[in-house]
């Protein structure tokens, strides 16, 4: 007899697949901050989902903490009714956990106590259902945290006034602006909107790191970075820039508990002049001169300043609309002969220079 095979048909009569109506929970454990020092803190988030096809009835779930973790606030949601002790919290879900659900179901900030740096400390979540489970594979996770030796972050944020990249001792700091110090392992960062007289120190985790900076662009602009001694020099780069703002950042680096790392950020006013026409004007007479530039506005007040001298006070007569170029006239009468440094200072504290960049000549020097 010639047998015939019949594609996707079972010879027993059953169906070739078939749909599991079963629940399957599973747990997971996430701690975004897992590398503190010994004095650190973090969060413990415990989610809980239902990957199965049908509800899943009386689930509990049960995180234990390890020693070295002290819990110092809980958080969870009406869904869980939990009982908030510790090492070990229970929580009982309220209904059943529906298919495709995942639950925030409880969250744990802890902070460290009596262990050392090269501590790694294990958190536990166990997850169960009275419904039967497709898979059990998935009802525990663990998390850990990492304990390391605290390092230092410094630097100095300086206003480049001769845009040379270089921090001279005379020129001042930068104090309008901040860093974000931001961990390149783990979800940490550190930093500052501002500063206190162009210096910071930063105490954290011995671990890697990447800083970033955001400048406003009617403000500031990034210095041009490495381009001398690294005690001196800018440490941060443009990458990219918006309508508003510019942003930098510095290279990774790897926080050393033995030795600080340094990381410092030039910047020049936004508003310095690229060029000044004329540059020169005749003693005795109101000079009028073009600036050119970015972003000048009404916030600025234009001097001629030297040492040992009163400054030149300018009035500004004109700015265009692309802020580009802005107009000043210098009373130049019982005005010194010589160089003079122009100035531009901001209603914010805030200043540009240009050195030597406008001459007073006498009468004689210059044609009527």
């Amino acid at each position: 007899m010639l047998a015939t095979a019949v594609v996707g048909v079972s010879l027993t009569g059953a169906p070739a697949f078939a749909a599991a109506d079963e629940a399957d929970v599973a747990v997971e454990v996430v701690i975004e901050r897992n590398i503190v020092t010994a004095s650190g803190w973090s969060s413990i988030q415990t989610f809980v989902s239902n990957d199965g096809s049908v509800p899943a009835a009386g689930v509990t779930l049960a995180v234990a903490l390890p020693e070295g973790l002290r819990v110092g606030g809980f958080e969870s949601t009406s869904n869980w009714d939990c009982d908030f002790e510790q090492p070990v919290t229970r929580c009982t879900r309220v209904g059943d956990l529906a298919p495709g659900v995942r639950d925030r179901s409880l969250v744990l900030s802890v902070s460290v106590e009596g262990v050392s740096a090269g501590a790694v400390l294990e958190t536990r979540a166990d997850v169960t259902t009275s419904t039967p489970e497709s898979d059990s594979a998935d009802n525990a996770d663990t998390g850990t945290i990492r304990v390391v030796a605290p390092g230092t972050v410094r630097g100095n944020l300086w206003n480049d006034l001769n845009a040379d990249g270089i921090r001279q001792a005379t020129e001042p700091p930068a104090e309008s602006v901040g860093l974000s110090i931001r961990s390149l392992e783990d979800y940490d960062q550190y930093g500052f909107s501002n500063n206190y007289q162009g210096t910071y120190s930063e105490s954290v985790p011995a671990k890697r790191y990447q800083i970033f900076a955001s400048l406003s662009r009617s403000s500031w602009r990034f210095a041009t970075p490495d381009v001398g001694d690294d005690t001196t020099d800018s440490d941060l780069h443009q990458v990219s820039q918006d309508t508003y703002t510019a942003y930098g950042e510095s290279s990774a680096f790897t926080v050393d508990p033995a030795t600080p790392t340094v990381i410092d950020l030039g910047v020049v006013a936004a508003y310095r002049p690229t060029n000044i026409q004329p540059k020169a004007g005749k003693q005795g007479t109101t000079r009028t001169v073009t600036l050119t530039g970015e972003a000048f506005s009404t916030n600025l007040t234009p001097q001629l300043t030297r040492t040992g001298a009163d400054p030149v006070v300018g009035t500004v007569k004109s700015i265009s609309t692309d802020r580009k170029t802005m107009k000043v006239a210098f009373p130049l009468t019982g005005v010194a002969t010589g160089k003079w440094t122009l100035t531009l200072a901001s209603l914010f504290g805030d200043r540009a220079e240009v050195a030597d960049a406008f001459t007073v000549k006498p009468p004689a020097q210059l044609p009527r």
